[in-house]
C-alpha cells in the first residue's frame, strides 16, 4: 500500500509540469513537494518487487522519469569559471528593502556596505535584475553602485533593470499590477544587442503569520498550522495566475529579435507548469553550470529554487553562482555568458 501511495503521489507530481493549474486544481502542490515525493519513492517503492511487480515496474519507470527533473533540484559538480565573459547578469529580489533597515525602521548604513559588498562580488555583473523594487531599493542601488548608468523601472514597487551598458529599448509586459510585473531591455553589448527581462511572477499572498513561519521567523505552532493550511489553499489558486502570466511572457519572448536572457523569480519551483511554459527554448543556468542544492529562497521549505537565469541557445553559459546573502528572504543569483559569433 505504502508502495502504491507513493508511485501514485510521484505520477501527480510528474504530472504537475504538463498541466496547466487552475485555482481549484490541487495537482500543483505535488510538483511544489517533487523532491521530498522523489526521495521517498526511490526508498519506498523498490518494497513492492517481491509482492507487486506492476507497482514496482510503474514506480521505476517514474523515478529513472523523474531523475532529469530532479537534477533542476539538486546537481553535482563544481560551480565556477576562469573563462572572460561577454556579460554578466546578476538577478535578486529585494524584498522591498525591508532588510535594509534597522529596529527603527532607518536605513542602515552597515547593511547598505553589505549590500555593495554582495553586488560587486566578482565576476562583477553588468547589468542586474531586481524585483521587489521601491523607492527604498531603487535610492539604496543607485547610490550604492553608481558604475549603472542605465535604468529601466516601470513603478515603485516592481521590478527594475540596472545596467552598466547601454539600453537602446525597454518596455514591459504588464500584468495590471504594482508589485507583480515583467520588464525587458535591450542591452547593447559591445557590437551586439541581448534583451533582459526582469520578471516577478504573482506571489502567493500568504498572511503575515504563515509568511513568518515559512520565512522561519516564527515557529509558533498555531503559526506553522496556519502556514501550512494557507499554503494548500492559496498555492493552487495563485499558481494558476502564474501559469497565465508565464503564457503572456513567453509569447513576447517569441517576437524578439535578439538572443533573450530572462531573469526573475517566478515564484514556482522547476517541477511547475510555469518553469516548463518559460523555460522552452532556452538554457537555465543552473542546469549548465551550478552544483549543489538549487535553494534561491530562504525559508521553512528546503531545497526551494524559485529564482532563475536562462539564456537563448545563442549565449554560452560559462559560470553560474547562488551568492549567499540575509539582505532579503531571496539569494542573489549570477550568471556569466560568451555571445556566439
Amino acid at each position: 500500500m505504502l508502495s502504491f501511495s507513493a508511485t501514485l503521489i510521484l505520477g501527480f507530481a510528474l504530472a504537475s509540469m504538463y498541466v496547466k493549474p487552475n485555482e481549484r486544481d490541487i495537482l500543483s502542490l505535488f510538483g511544489l513537494i517533487f523532491p521530498y515525493v522523489y526521495f521517498f519513492g526511490l526508498v519506498v517503492i523498490p518494497l513492492a518487487y517481491k509482492r507487486h511487480k506492476i507497482t514496482f515496474l510503474i514506480g521505476l519507470a517514474l523515478l529513472i522519469f523523474g531523475l532529469k527533473p530532479l537534477l533542476s533540484y539538486v546537481k553535482p559538480g563544481l560551480s565556477s569559471t576562469n573563462e572572460r565573459s561577454d556579460i554578466q547578469v546578476l538577478t535578486y529580489n529585494a524584498m522591498m528593502g525591508r532588510r535594509f533597515v534597522d529596529k527603527h525602521h532607518k536605513v542602515s548604513e552597515d547593511r547598505l556596505t553589505l549590500l555593495s559588498d554582495l553586488m560587486l562580488q566578482d565576476p562583477y555583473p553588468d547589468v542586474i535584475c531586481i524585483q521587489e523594487a521601491n523607492q527604498l531599493v531603487r535610492d539604496a542601488y543607485l547610490a550604492e553602485l553608481t558604475d549603472y548608468k542605465y535604468v529601466h523601472h516601470a513603478s515603485m514597487r516592481a521590478a527594475m533593470i540596472i545596467s552598466k551598458y547601454p539600453i537602446i529599448d525597454k518596455g514591459q509586459v504588464d500584468f495590471g499590477q504594482k508589485v507583480n510585473s515583467c520588464l525587458w531591455a535591450d542591452v547593447l553589448v559591445k557590437d551586439d544587442t541581448v534583451r533582459i527581462y526582469s520578471l516577478h511572477l504573482e506571489s502567493n499572498r500568504l498572511s503575515e503569520s504563515s509568511y513568518g513561519f515559512l520565512a522561519k521567523e516564527s515557529y509558533e505552532p498555531i503559526e506553522a498550522i496556519s502556514g501550512i493550511k494557507d499554503l494548500i489553499v492559496k498555492y493552487p489558486l495563485y499558481a494558476g495566475k502564474r501559469a497565465h502570466q508565464a503564457e503572456r511572457v513567453k509569447e513576447h519572448m517569441n517576437h524578439s529579435p535578439y538572443p533573450i536572457i530572462v531573469c526573475g523569480d517566478f515564484n514556482d519551483p522547476p517541477m511547475s507548469y510555469t518553469y516548463k511554459t518559460i523555460k522552452k527554448d532556452l538554457n537555465d543556468t543552473f542546469l549548465d553550470n551550478g552544483s549543489g542544492f538549487g535553494t534561491t529562497w530562504i525559508g521553512a521549505i528546503p531545497m526551494l529554487r524559485i529564482d532563475y537565469i536562462f539564456a537563448s541557445d545563442e549565449l554560452d553559459n560559462i559560470g553560474f553562482f547562488c551568492l549567499e546573502s540575509d539582505l532579503s528572504d531571496h539569494y542573489p543569483v549570477k550568471a556569466s555568458f560568451k555571445i556566439n559569433e
